[in-house]
């Protein structure tokens, strides 16, 4: 997008058609949905602020962050973007957010994965030799 505001985070629905994305165009930021990829007009999805944008699935919700609140905007099927709806599902204020980078996904059956804040900083466990640690013994030719 070219404007003078700070447009980050994009998120392509699965059909293609529409785009949601941040931008801090009103001041702060709040996610914002535009026909794909034709850049037509725009339609302001968050109330208050947002960020992180994802599609389900079906592409009949869009989800986004609001603080430590996921919310919902449930979607309209039909030849525009339109929103039914709004609703807060839930409150974890434990997990990571960010204004450019989404740090939860929706699977496939609508539930969420989502990265938790760690107090003293980010913890990554590697394991080495995972199958002679399981004590099975693994054969290329099997």
């Amino acid at each position: 997008l070219t404007s003078p505001a700070d447009e980050v985070a994009p998120a392509v629905s699965r059909d293609g058609r529409w785009m949601a994305y941040v931008s801090n165009e009103s001041g702060r930021a709040e996610v914002y949905v535009r026909e794909f990829p034709g850049m037509g007009g725009r339609a302001q999805v968050s109330l208050d602020g947002g960020t992180e944008p994802a599609w389900s699935r079906d592409g009949r919700e869009l989800y986004y962050r609001k603080g430590g609140a996921l919310y919902a905007a449930s979607v309209r099927p039909g030849a525009g973007f339109e929103i039914a709806s709004r609703a807060r599902l839930f409150v974890e204020p434990d997990y990571a957010a960010d204004l450019t980078h989404r740090y939860y996904d929706v699977t496939p059956d609508g539930r969420f994965v989502m990265i938790r804040d760690l107090e003293g900083g980010a913890r990554l466990n590697v394991t080495l030799n995972w199958f002679q640690n399981l004590g099975t013994n693994r054969k290329e030719d099997e």
